[in-house]
């Protein structure tokens, strides 16, 4: 990777990826055109104009815990004391 573009080779050393050197090209295009819009997007008239109104948060408060058994109903594959999910992760 050593022709890689900067970018490319910084980005991909962050996300611990290989990439093909004859791919960094592309990449790179890309890159530049998601920063761009992004870039864009932040300069489009109006952008950052918000109610400058400060944002209120309500106070932390304690609510009841939720019981076990009403937590369980709601479980797609109850087994007390827990409940099963959808294996998500292939073996693959």
């Amino acid at each position: 990777m050593t022709d890689a573009p900067p970018d490319v080779a910084e980005l991909a050393a962050l996300a611990r990826l290989r990439v093909p050197a004859d791919d960094a090209e592309r990449l790179q295009r890309e890159i530049a055109t998601v920063i761009a819009y992004v870039a864009a997007v932040r300069t489009a008239e109006g952008a950052g104009e918000r109610d400058t109104q400060p944002v209120r948060l309500d106070p932390d408060e304690p609510e009841p815990v939720l019981e076990r058994d009403a937590a369980l109903a709601a479980a797609p594959d109850p087994a007390p004391p827990f409940f099963g999910v959808p294996t998500f992760v292939d073996d693959a």
